[in-house]
């Protein structure tokens, strides 16, 4: 019965578009929010610079990190933001 409701014509004809779009953004918000529980490691750091799998694994060096800012979370996960001297680099097609 609903879905006779958002696919006839007249005025509730317009609603079918709306819910399937509604849809979409409420999937959408969904990904984007299960993103911030992801507890993996992101970015593995050595002497030679680091890597953040979410780039493409790509190695950024010393040299092009201006400052690191760790924000610790009392037991909890670890954040690091990196500011860079220049834009990162492409990353393979591949990856």
């Amino acid at each position: 019965m609903g879905f006779r409701a958002l696919s006839s014509d007249g005025a509730h004809g317009r609603v079918f578009p709306l819910f399937v779009f509604a849809l979409g953004c409420l999937d959408w918000g969904l990904f984007k929010a299960s993103s911030g529980f992801d507890s993996r490691v992101q970015v593995t750091v050595d002497a030679k610079g680091f890597r953040d799998k979410r780039a493409g694994d790509a190695l950024m060096p010393w040299q092009t990190v201006r400052r690191a800012r760790v924000h610790g979370n009392h037991g909890g996960p670890t954040l690091v933001n990196f500011e860079l001297t220049g834009p990162m680099p492409e990353t393979p097609d591949h990856l």
